[in-house]
């Protein structure tokens, strides 16, 4: 799943994971909802590489898969051809004072603020996931944490 290919900060660059190994069969599937800041247009793509001998039966269920069970987003694909080949405005996110960017510097700082609390820089797209020192929260267990959180605030 390479859907925030696009979504790499920092000077660094999305490497296909199809493109290490491309004697191997690779199923790689991407789309514009997240790459291209547009949530809800439903626009997504599977690119099969490498050796597609060995997965013909594989091949074929997706193919008989597609004709039974999926339909075109028709008006959502008249905005493909100008997201992948017009102005990437994505880019202009994901760089010092883009939204994305200082959204990430913003959540990351205000995690490591809190005392107890650590977390990772994420290099590309939304998410961060912060550690919680179990021991100077007292937490013994990770289901009535959670649950007193969402009573404690209201959740």
């Amino acid at each position: 799943d390479e859907i925030y290919d696009r979504l790499v900060m920092d000077g660094l660059e999305h490497v296909s994971i199809a493109s290490l190994a491309p004697d191997l069969f690779c199923v790689t599937f991407s789309g514009l909802s997240k790459s291209h800041m547009i949530a809800g247009f439903r626009i997504g793509w599977m690119i099969l590489s490498g050796n597609k001998a060995i997965a013909k039966d594989y091949i074929e269920g997706l193919k008989m898969l597609s004709n039974m069970r999926l339909c075109s987003n028709v008006p959502a694909q008249s905005v493909v051809q100008t997201a992948l080949g017009g102005h990437q405005s994505v880019n202009d996110y994901i760089v010092p004072g883009g939204r994305i960017y200082e959204q990430r510097e913003y959540v990351y700082k205000a995690f490591c603020d809190i005392p107890g609390i650590t977390a990772v820089k994420p290099k590309a797209a939304f998410y961060m996931f912060p550690k919680i020192d179990t021991k100077k929260f007292n937490i013994t267990n990770d289901e009535k944490f959670a649950l007193d959180l969402l009573r404690d605030k209201n959740f």
